[in-house]
């Protein structure tokens, strides 16, 4: 599987191969000029993850909706943040303008595919106010052997700031 973060429903063993994909790839190399790296794959698996996502639907690109579209970007937007998913929203686009001027699609999806809000200089909170943190050890259940475990972790975050990677 390709190294570039994009999340898919389907669990895959082998990688699947979509004959559009490799049109794709053909388009952005001839057309668009980009050159053989890391671009072109990052494209490339995105376009793939969209269509593994849909295949798990039992979906074909053809009959796809915004709906389908909204749900594969919240849930890329539940594991990564604003400035990647933008990206794999940016790809989405240029894949579903090749669709249509491929005549694959009859939507102009890329024009109703929307970039997550990004504000100059503002980022999501990197730490849990004290109220915050005093709610979460409120919630953990101390009674079994797992929840005081769960506690001290929990403590141990909150009183020396240490983050989920650490």
């Amino acid at each position: 599987m390709q190294s570039y973060p994009c999340h898919s429903t389907r669990q895959r063993r082998e990688i699947i191969e979509y004959p559009i994909v490799e049109k794709y790839e053909r388009h952005l190399l001839d057309e668009r000029g980009l050159r053989e790296g890391r671009g072109i794959q990052m494209h490339l698996h995105v376009a793939t993850c969209f269509l593994d996502f849909i295949g798990v639907r039992g979906k074909e690109i053809k009959t796809i909706t915004l709906e389908e579209l909204d749900d594969f970007i919240t849930e890329q937007g539940s594991h990564y943040q604003k400035g990647t998913v933008a990206s794999i929203v940016g790809v989405l686009r240029s894949f579903f303008r090749f669709l249509l001027s491929r005549g694959v699609v009859g939507v102009d999806w890329a024009a109703v595919i929307t970039h997550p809000r990004m504000f100059q200089g503002k980022r999501d909170p990197r730490y849990l106010k004290p109220g915050d943190v005093q709610h979460v050890l409120a919630t953990a259940d101390r009674t079994s052997l797992v929840g005081k475990r769960n506690y001290a972790i929990l403590t141990l975050l909150g009183l020396y700031g240490l983050r989920a990677c650490e």
